[in-house]
């Protein structure tokens, strides 16, 4: 998602047809499952969705990138930051609300039949590097992992996407502001290993779009060691462990 939103790539494909949403296509982009939250990063999936492929280039994310919309009950949203011809990466607005009666479709010269989504408060799902979460060490932004693993009492960060609504509001596609931040308006809890994590910090990341990251205490126990189940909860909902 970061690296979508700085750079720009366009590949001449020729178009074969009108856009189509396959079914299912429009998912979580962090765990492709189908549940869709404010503010949250969705991708969606089809055929003939664009004749290039396009990264955004520059914050705030445009309503169309390289001729290609996406709309919700007809409406373009704010926040596209990827097209191809196969798929299509975009915010969806803060402005929902939980429920039905929503639809999303894909406008390139001609918009896609509608798909039918149900709009859930928040639906946390974390984005993964391969099978491992993406946790960074803050000090030296190097990634958790086996070579360096996360120490009791440690900070670490997580990205994700799907923690809903955030206090104080931020413009659908603009940059999270540094000050105040954005904090998730809901309760957001971390697990790590079954045991509570102290969570210092839950919202947009500051100076990008549409990026959650949640700031966590590493639990000091002397048995949690190797491998552990990473789950983060806003209240009800929870992520993928």
């Amino acid at each position: 998602v970061v690296r979508q939103v700085n750079a720009l790539l366009v590949w001449n494909i020729p178009p074969s047809g009108p856009p189509t949403i396959s079914p299912g296509g429009v998912v979580n982009a962090a765990d492709y499952k189908a549940a869709i939250s404010p503010g949250q990063w969705v991708s969606i999936f089809g055929t003939n969705l664009s004749s290039q492929t396009c990264n955004a280039a520059s914050l705030p994310l445009p309503t169309s990138l390289c001729g290609v919309s996406v709309l919700v009950n007809g409406n373009p949203v704010a926040g596209v930051n990827y097209v191809s011809p196969t798929q299509v990466n975009s915010l969806a607005p803060f402005s929902l609300v939980p429920g039905s009666g929503y639809t999303v479709s894909v406008q390139f010269g001609v918009a896609s039949p509608g798909q039918s989504i149900t709009v859930t408060p928040a639906s946390p799902a974390i984005f993964m590097s391969g099978n491992t979460p993406i946790l960074i060490h803050p000090f030296n932004g190097s990634l958790v992992n086996g070579d360096a693993p996360a120490q009791g009492g440690e900070v670490l960060v997580s990205y994700l996407t799907g923690l809903g609504a955030v206090c104080p509001t931020v413009a659908d596609g603009a940059a999270a502001p540094f000050k105040p931040l954005a904090q998730v308006c809901g309760k957001v809890a971390v697990t790590l290993g079954g045991q509570q994590a102290d969570v210092q910090f839950a919202g947009l990341s500051p100076g990008l779009a549409g990026l959650y990251q949640v700031n966590f205490v590493v639990p000091s126990i002397s048995w949690l060691t190797g491998p552990q189940d990473l789950v983060i909860q806003v209240m009800p909902a929870t992520s993928p462990p």
